[in-house]
């Protein structure tokens, strides 16, 4: 078995690895026209070469005899500490079981650490019982839970930290008049040119005001019907998000 980052040609067998992974996990849950169109949306041609040239995303995929058997997708993020972010382990089911998954998470691990990251957390949706077991089973604490959407349904994402919940996730920033505000450094979104942080009115995160960007310290954002947010300062803008997570 060999590990090697993804290249623009494996784009067809990374739709192909992850298609027949979700239907394996989710399909009972996520209907096939669901899983089609996110497939084609995030791994078409164009959007495989775009990762692939990104400094801050890692694309692994496992190679058994020729044959591509599974795919690794992580990120280097910013909470204030460098996070090498785990966002999708997938496997083919015909493979599932021979230790592919194992490889492509220790090379993962390997790689993030070796670019910079200072702790690694893995995602994963909270009903995929042996995705969660995974992480579990190899020292992860939970230490959140966040809401995806799926096609207009809202669904429970576990996350999972090599390390303690840090404390003092949220601290306070001032804008630009010079008021008080709170970012919630453990709720992000990514965006072109850095990350967006949730931001609130009070320590205790209970009232919304918005987000903040990273890239320019700025509060100045806003967010469409779509979800799309962009900073209007330097034209930060939020990049299309996961919705689901790892396939074991």
């Amino acid at each position: 078995m060999e590990i090697r980052e993804a290249t623009a040609a494996d784009a067809g067998d990374v739709r192909r690895i992850v298609r027949r992974s979700l239907t394996e996990s989710y399909g009972d849950i996520i209907d096939e026209e669901t899983r089609d169109a996110a497939v084609d949306g995030w791994y078409g041609d164009d959007a495989v070469e775009s990762l692939c040239h990104d400094l801050d995303v890692l694309l692994l995929v496992a190679e058994v005899e020729d044959d591509l058997a599974g795919f690794a997708q992580s990120e280097l993020v910013d909470h204030r500490t460098t996070v090498g972010e785990i966002q999708w382990l997938h496997v083919d089911p015909a493979y599932r079981g021979q230790g592919v998954a194992e490889r492509l998470f220790e090379e993962t691990v390997s790689e993030l650490s070796d670019e910079g990251a200072e702790h690694h957390e893995g995602l994963v949706l909270a009903s995929h019982d042996a995705g969660n077991a995974f992480y579990t089973e190899r020292g992860f604490e939970l230490v959140d839970t966040r809401s995806v959407e799926i096609a207009g349904e809202t669904y429970t994402e576990n996350v999972y930290s090599d390390i303690e919940p840090a404390e003092n996730v949220v601290q306070p920033e001032t804008t630009a008049d010079g008021k008080t505000l709170y970012v919630d450094y453990s709720e992000r979104a990514r965006g072109s040119k850095g990350p967006f942080y949730a931001a609130y009115t009070s320590r205790d995160c209970e009232s919304r005001y918005g987000w903040f960007c990273a890239n320019c310290a700025s509060f100045d954002t806003a967010m469409d019907p779509m979800g799309r947010i962009v900073c209007n300062e330097c034209d930060n803008q939020r990049k299309a998000t996961r919705w689901d997570a790892a396939h074991i």
